[in-house]
């Protein structure tokens, strides 16, 4: 699917114009690339973009997950937070992505438990 076609389902699933999504996302982009600047090391934070495979993600996780207020901008944060940033990168000659999704996948209580450790007082 394309990123013209993703992006128009998400804007009438979330009813704004898509002109009014593609500014949000720019303007999400350029609050990561504000944030980044702040780093003196910077490496493993260039992802800041989004690209093909993001709006594939970001529209199947919207499709797959339940209602929420701000829930693209949270679907945003969760994708950021969990790999746009962290250095994790598609290209397999730099990271195992494979091994990566499959321990995710065969742990799929990893986020409950890191959501338990950093919710506990």
């Amino acid at each position: 699917m394309k990123n013209e076609v993703i992006i128009s389902k998400l804007s009438e699933s979330e009813n704004i114009s898509i002109e009014n999504f593609k500014q949000y996302i720019k303007y999400f982009e350029n609050y990561i690339k504000s944030e980044i600047k702040k780093y003196d090391d910077r490496s493993g934070l260039e992802d800041f973009k989004m690209n093909k495979k993001d709006y594939k993600i970001l529209y199947q996780l919207y499709n797959e997950t339940g209602n929420s207020p701000y829930k693209i901008q949270i679907i945003l944060l969760y994708m950021y937070s969990f790999y746009k940033l962290d250095g994790i990168d598609f290209d397999k000659k730099f990271f195992p992505l494979k091994l990566f999704i499959k321990f995710i996948k065969n742990n799929n209580n990893i986020h409950s438990l890191i959501l338990k450790l950093i919710t506990e007082n």
